[in-house]
């Protein structure tokens, strides 16, 4: 069994192995300290009171005038008595109600975090709008922000926001986000045009077959999604106080088919050593929010696909449903939510407005125990009807 630090520094490579902040400054990974001053504290206040991140929608609108009274939380399945509820906006508690408890409630962190993730294959210009909006209308100053390339992870730095402008870091950070990932996809877009050159070549070459077979399962292998990594990634962000926004951002690929291995079943599927149900405890127990934005295929200059948020069925190829289904689900047990647009900016501003604004239960369960169990967790608002986002549980450890 892998310990505990070494699923940290899973992590923290993923985030920071390559890191370099924006002022283009080289940062060590083993600067980057996994533990956080505190953090033993705030585990010991969760055994006690579970803090719950809430969202309230009517249609895209959020709910902001639920009291205390107006929520019920169950833990597996059991009505529990709320502590204490706040609303937050961005960083700031708006409104607050404490029950009488002994100890009382332990006053929120609402320092916010920001990680954006590009698996994309192609430039969109429409990223560039979405990176604008970020630093126009979402970062705040004392937020932080990493950003995850196909090629290297960039880390914002206070040092970075006092000695330059918004703009400016926004116009470097977009720059080194396009250059990666353009440089970043050029082995992936070659092994594509070798396999559409094999496809062209006459099939009774028996070794032609076996070109494009080797070729396909490259491509089909090229994005392959560990399980270790999301472990590690959790866990790096679960050691930080306050609230963790990730955006996933994913392009939908395009794999040709080659004249002769269609019918190939095994060929068709990607693995992807992925036992979904337990990241999604894991990202749920770190109080990950998670966003998935499906960045569908469109040629420029078409019309924009509408943003909308999914249920949990979409007509997609057994292929792509394969690397849809995990994210979405992934999504759905962090509270977050899920879009499907060729519009990278339309994604982006709809699922950072959903982050902005939130309300923050307490309660302490009845009957806890530390036995590594998995809680899950119902939040019911008792009257009208809504959308409710919320992570589904913790993991009682």
């Amino acid at each position: 069994m892998m310990s505990l630090n070494k699923w940290k520094q899973i992590g923290r490579r993923l985030l920071m192995g390559v890191a370099v902040v924006i002022l283009l400054e080289a940062v060590h990974p083993a600067a980057v300290s996994c533990q956080q001053p505190g953090r033993d504290i705030q585990h010991q206040a969760l055994a006690i009171n579970i803090e719950v991140a809430v969202r309230v929608f009517k249609g895209d609108t959020f709910i902001d005038n639920l009291k205390m009274k107006d929520f019920e939380v169950y833990e597996d399945g059991v009505l529990q008595e709320i502590a204490a509820v706040y609303l937050v906006r961005k960083s700031d508690i708006e409104r607050q109600e404490l029950a009488k408890t002994d100890p009382p409630p332990v006053p929120p962190q609402t320092k916010r975090h920001f990680v954006l993730t590009f698996d994309v294959i192609n430039w969109l210009p429409r990223i560039k709008e979405a990176m604008d909006h970020l630093f126009r209308q979402v970062l705040q100053p004392e937020d932080s922000l990493i950003v995850s390339t196909p090629i290297k992870t960039y880390r914002l730095t206070q040092a970075a926001i006092q000695r330059k402008t918004k703009e400016k870091i926004c116009s470097e950070l977009t720059g080194l986000l396009r250059h990666d990932i353009i440089y970043g996809n050029l082995e992936y877009k070659s092994l594509i045009r070798d396999l559409k050159s094999a496809d062209r070549t006459a099939d009774f070459l028996s070794s032609n077959l076996l070109l494009k077979e080797a070729l396909f399962r490259k491509i089909r292998d090229y994005k392959y999604f560990d399980e270790w990594k999301f472990q590690g990634f959790a866990e790096y962000l679960k050691d930080l106080e306050g609230q963790k926004h990730v955006f996933f951002f994913y392009q939908k690929e395009e794999i040709p088919i080659p004249k002769g291995l269609a019918g190939s079943l095994e060929l068709m599927s990607r693995d992807t050593t992925f036992d979904v149900d337990r990241i999604k405890r894991i990202f749920s127990d770190s109080t990950i929010t998670t966003h998935f934005l499906f960045l569908t295929n469109q040629l420029e200059g078409e019309a924009d696909v509408e943003t909308f948020s999914l249920g949990d069925k979409l007509p997609l190829s057994d292929q792509l449903y394969a690397i849809f289904k995990p994210f979405h689900e992934i999504t759905k047990a962090t509270g977050g939510i899920t879009t499907a647009s060729a519009n990278a900016f339309s994604s982006f501003k709809q699922t950072a407005a959903a982050s902005q604004n939130y309300y923050l239960l307490y309660y302490s369960p009845k009957n806890y125990r530390t036995d590594g169990g998995f809680r899950k967790i119902k939040v019911r608002v008792k009257s009208g009807k809504y959308r409710i986002l919320h992570r589904a549980g913790y993991i009682a450890d």
